[in-house]
């Protein structure tokens, strides 16, 4: 915690960071200027955060890319109902859990509940090496 703190002076709201990290990820790693971004539902507050912060990236841009690049290539940010079953998200969910647990120290679920972190460290990286980034 105390090398983030000198690193980042301004206290930033670590979702608003996350969220940042993941746009700026999507544009790195997409293709094309056809870029779809849905996250999935929390409740009515933190939808709005989140949608305040996709328009605040749309004006002024991200550390990484500027506004003009942000709007023509990511053509749609909404947020999805889980009741939606939307596959993409239950696959970011399937991720998520392993390397969630992983980083705070848990116990993986028993095998068969859960995909094993190495498992989805493998294959997200196509090696066992990866760039994550992980926040006090």
């Amino acid at each position: 915690k105390e090398g983030f703190s000198r690193q980042y002076v301004t206290p930033y709201d670590p979702y608003a960071l996350a969220f940042e990290n993941a746009v700026n990820r999507a544009l790195y790693y997409g293709r094309g200027d056809d870029i779809e971004i849905y996250s999935e539902c929390r409740d009515t507050e933190l939808d709005a955060q989140l949608k305040g912060q996709f328009a605040k990236m749309s004006i002024a841009g991200t550390i990484f890319h500027k506004a003009e690049e942000i709007k023509r290539r990511i053509k749609v940010f909404d947020c999805k109902d889980r009741k939606e079953n939307i596959c993409g998200l239950q696959i970011a969910d399937r991720l998520a859990n392993p390397v969630g647990r992983h980083f705070l120290g848990f116990r993986p679920k028993p095998p068969g509940n859960e995909i094993s972190y190495e498992i989805v460290r493998k294959k997200l990286a196509g090696t066992t090496r990866i760039c994550l980034s992980t926040l006090p």
